[in-house]
């Protein structure tokens, strides 16, 4: 039986929501991750914390580190 990848799952879940709503802020796109999937997010901060990741806004190293730059907001 395949094993269930949450880490891409998660991933997906995030970058369709901050494709769908561009302008909307960080706590606000977290909160409607917890809403909508709560399976996969244990609460708002895990989610925020991811986005910040995904858009640049996680710290000078962790830029440096992703490849994707699609979503940055600098």
């Amino acid at each position: 039986m395949a094993q269930i990848n949450y880490t891409k799952i998660k991933r997906k879940i995030l970058l369709d929501l901050l494709e769908k709503y561009p302008d909307t802020s960080t706590r606000g796109l977290s909160r409607m991750a917890v809403r909508d999937f709560p399976e996969f997010f244990k609460d708002a901060e895990e989610a925020r914390a991811n986005i910040r990741r995904y858009t640049g806004k996680s710290g000078k190293a962790m830029r440096e580190r992703v490849k994707m730059r699609k979503y940055y907001k600098l």
